[in-house]
């Protein structure tokens, strides 16, 4: 029974009949986790690569990827999910309110690793624009899975996760980088992605890996966020 109930769950999620209930309930009952207290949940011993692994588990047919520079996260999205295509957003230009690089010889050099990372994987696309442009090409509630990686400050990453989490179908995942707050350089994703989650009555969501550091347990320095589309 146990089988059969699993199976009729990744089919229709294959089959972009996404459920809110479905993808949460997937994601609570793999790693037994308790929901009842304070949000976010930390689920331990995980990664983003652990996500992409869910994103196969799960079946998810259509994604985007907003910041790919130099694509290691859209390869690993690409090799782990073959059935899915991939957009990734990203102009690999300088511009005011960007800090994270400055010159446009760098965004060259990404953009090149990017190209010889990823430009031979047929379920891959790019699209170089600017995130709040390229999100109008996206019809409302037609992603299972987006990624966001972009600018960490404000009012950018509010935008993005504003904007970008619209085309996310109820029961896809909105998820992103660098869960942190950094005031040197005013990354503020922890305060945009607490806002929002506030705002939206979004009673259930996620941070993969422990707040503490455990010997022999994944953790990434960078730490991920997510949540399950209502």
């Amino acid at each position: 029974m146990r089988t059969k109930t699993i199976d009729l769950l990744v089919g229709g999620l294959s089959k972009n009949n996404l459920k809110k209930m479905d993808t949460l309930k997937f994601i609570i009952d793999k790693f037994k986790l308790d929901v009842s207290g304070e949000m976010p949940i930390r689920i331990p011993n995980v990664g983003r690569e652990d996500l992409a692994d869910w994103i196969h588990e799960l079946g998810f047919k259509r994604g985007v990827e907003v910041g790919v520079a130099a694509g290691k996260y859209s390869q690993i999205l690409c090799q782990k999910n073959p059935q899915m295509k991939l957009s990734g957003v990203d102009p690999w230009l300088p511009y005011s309110g960007y800090r994270d690089y400055a010159k446009q010889s760098t965004f060259d050099k990404l953009e090149k690793e990017a190209v010889e990372r990823l430009s031979s994987i047929p379920n891959y696309e790019f699209i170089r624009e600017w995130s709040m442009d390229a999100v109008k090409k996206f019809e409302d509630n037609s992603l299972c899975i987006v990624y966001i990686d972009a600018n960490h400050e404000d009012p950018f990453v509010t935008q993005d996760i504003t904007e970008w989490s619209k085309k996310v179908k109820s029961g896809g995942i909105v998820a992103g980088h660098d869960w942190t707050r950094i005031p040197r350089v005013r990354w503020n994703v922890k305060d945009a992605i607490l806002k929002y989650t506030k705002e939206n009555n979004i009673k259930t969501w996620f941070v993969l890996g422990s707040d503490a550091i455990i010997p022999g347990e994944t953790r990434e320095g960078s730490r991920s966020w997510m949540f399950v589309k209502q």
